[in-house]
C-alpha cells in the first residue's frame, strides 16, 4: 500500500511541475483582448501591456494555472506522507 502512495507522490508532483511550467508559458495577447473588449462594451479598455502582453490578463490567467498547481503539490505532500507513515 505504501508503494501506491509513493507513485501518487510521484505522479502528483509530476504534475505540478508541468502546470507550474505551464503557468510561466500562458499570455494574453494584449491586441487581442482590447477588441474583445471594446466589442462587447464599445470602450477601449485601459490596459497595462509588457510586449505584445496584457499584463493583469495574463497574471489573472498564470493564477488559474497556479491554483491547480498547488493543488496537486498539496497532493503530492499528502500522499507522500500516508507513505511515510505506512512504511
Amino acid at each position: 500500500m505504501a508503494q501506491i502512495f509513493a507513485w501518487l507522490t510521484v505522479l502528483f508532483a509530476v504534475l505540478a511541475s508541468a502546470l507550474w511550467l505551464g503557468s510561466t508559458l500562458v499570455r494574453v495577447d494584449a491586441r487581442k483582448a482590447a477588441k474583445a473588449a471594446q466589442a462587447d462594451t464599445g470602450w477601449a479598455p485601459a490596459q497595462i501591456t509588457y510586449g505584445e502582453s496584457d499584463v493583469v490578463l495574463t497574471a489573472a490567467l498564470q493564477t488559474r494555472w497556479n491554483r491547480w498547481a498547488a493543488a496537486a503539490s498539496a497532493g503530492a505532500a499528502l500522499c507522500q506522507a500516508i507513505s511515510t507513515a505506512l512504511a
